[in-house]
């Protein structure tokens, strides 16, 4: 299968689907790019649970279309839940140590009340 025009043809579905007024749908099928996983397997990923229902009502009529565009019968479309680990941006520790290098006297503070910022 050509990468290059699986792209071009997802894309102009996803296009399809804005000017149609399902502005989420084509923010969930423009999220991420689609990969050929195999001779007849298109890989998709999505990260939330809005995202699969989305694409669990539309599979039907995507996959469809793909098998048409791509000419391709047997075409199966695979649609992976990534998991998306979300961190804090900062700890405690950080928050202080930058604070520290700006203010040094925190550093003196922080000894003289015996604080523990981990």
């Amino acid at each position: 299968m050509n990468q290059a025009l699986l792209l071009r043809v997802w894309s102009d579905y996803a296009v399809a689907r804005k000017r149609e007024g399902k502005n989420s749908l084509h923010a969930t099928l423009a999220a991420h790019e689609p990969m050929a996983a195999g001779p007849s397997l298109v890989s998709f990923a999505i990260v939330n649970d809005v995202q699969e229902k989305y694409l669990r009502e539309e599979k039907p009529v995507l996959l469809a279309h793909l098998r048409r565009e791509l000419n391709d019968p047997v075409l199966q479309l695979e649609v992976v839940k990534e998991t998306v680990v979300v961190r804090p941006r900062y700890t405690k520790l950080d928050k202080f140590t930058i604070m520290a290098e700006r203010n040094p006297a925190l550093l003196k503070l922080k000894s003289e009340l015996d604080l523990d910022l981990s």
